[in-house]
C-alpha cells in the first residue's frame, strides 16, 4: 500500500483507512493521507485562474522598453542598475513592484518601498520590499539570474497581517515573477512566528537534518499537549515513522475534530519551527 500525497506516493507501507480510526488492541494506527495537493495555491488559482501546477512561459511580462517609466516614487535603485535591471529582468523595478503587489489591499501597498541592488560582478540581485517600518511587512530576496535560483532571506509581517491571505496573495504573485525569469529551484529558511508552517503548506520540502529535527519536534508538541486525542498523538507518531521529506505536506495539513481553518493541528504542530528547504519549480510534485 502507498500513502499518497496529491500526486505523490511515498511508498511508506501504512494501511490505507482514514487518520483518526480508532485502533483494534493488537493493531497500529491505520493512515492515509490528507487531500493536500502542494502545488494548488489557492490565491494562484483563485486570483490568476490558472490550472493547478501550470507555469507561465519565461518572459511572459516582458515589456516594450519603450514602456519603461522613470517613476521612482516607491522603488530605489540607481541609475546604473536600473539600467541592468531593465536589460536582466526584461521590465522596468515599477512593473516588477505592481506584478509582486497585484491584489494586495491598496492601502498597504501605496506604504510599501521597494529596494533594488545588483551585485558588481554578476546577475544577483538583492530585493526588499518593506512597508512602513520591517516590523509590518519585509519580504528580502537574493535573484540569482545566472543559476536561476532565488533565496528567501525574509518575510515577515506583523500579527494584525497574518491570518488573511497577504502570504499567499505574496507568494502566488511571486510565482509569476519566476516564471517570466525561468527561475527553476527556490530555497527558504522557515522561522519566525507562522513561518515553519505557511512554507510547509506553499510546498516547499525540508532538507535531510530539517525533517529529522521538525518530526522530533511535532511528536513532543503533540505528547505535551493535553488537548490532542490519543488518535492523532498516534497518527503524528506515524507520519514522523516517514522518512521521506515529503511527509511533512501530511503533518502541516492535519486537522484535529473541532480545528478552524485559522488553527489547525498541523499549524499548532509547526509554527514557531525553523527549517531549511526547497522548492523545485521544475517539478510537478511541488509546482
Amino acid at each position: 500500500p502507498t500513502q499518497s500525497i496529491g500526486r505523490t506516493d511515498l511508498g511508506t507501507g501504512l494501511p490505507s483507512t482514514p487518520i483518526g480510526t480508532p485502533p483494534a488492541s493488537s493493531q497500529p494506527v491505520p493512515v492515509s493521507a490528507p487531500t493536500f495537493n502542494p502545488a494548488s495555491v489557492p490565491s494562484r488559482i483563485n486570483n490568476l485562474n490558472y490550472e493547478s501546477g501550470q507555469r507561465q512561459p519565461a518572459g511572459f511580462l516582458t515589456q516594450d522598453p519603450a514602456t519603461f517609466r522613470n517613476d521612482n516614487s516607491k522603488v530605489s535603485i540607481s541609475a546604473t542598475d536600473k539600467a541592468k535591471f531593465q536589460d536582466e529582468f526584461k521590465m522596468d523595478p515599477q512593473k516588477y513592484r505592481e506584478t509582486l503587489l497585484k491584489d494586495v489591499d491598496p492601502d498597504l501597498a501605496s506604504r510599501i518601498r521597494m529596494d533594488f541592488n545588483r551585485d558588481y560582478s554578476s546577475p544577483v540581485w538583492q530585493i526588499v520590499a518593506t512597508s512602513g517600518s520591517s516590523r509590518e511587512l519585509q519580504l528580502d530576496r537574493t535573484v540569482d539570474l545566472g543559476n536561476k535560483t532565488v533565496s528567501h532571506n525574509l518575510q515577515s509581517m506583523s500579527n494584525e497581517m497574518q491570518g488573511h491571505g497577504l502570504g499567499k496573495t505574496l507568494f502566488s504573485n511571486s510565482l509569476d515573477l519566476y516564471d517570466h525569469l525561468g527561475i527553476s529551484k527556490l530555497s527558504v529558511h522557515a522561522g519566525l512566528s507562522g513561518g515553519g508552517y505557511a512554507w510547509a503548506r506553499f510546498g516547499f520540502l525540508p532538507d535531510a537534518g530539517s525533517w529529522q529535527s521538525l518530526k522530533s519536534n511535532a511528536v513532543s508538541r503533540a505528547r505535551n499537549d493535553s488537548s490532542i486525542t490519543p488518535e492523532m498523538k498516534a497518527s503524528v507518531n506515524l507520519i514522523a515513522q516517514i522518512q521521506d521529506p515529503r511527509a511533512l505536506w501530511l503533518m502541516a495539513s492535519l486537522r484535529a475534530p473541532g480545528d478552524t481553518d485559522k488553527n489547525t493541528l498541523g499549524g499548532r504542530l509547526l509554527r514557531g519551527t525553523g527549517w531549511t528547504g526547497s522548492m523545485n519549480l521544475t517539478n510537478p510534485e511541488q509546482y
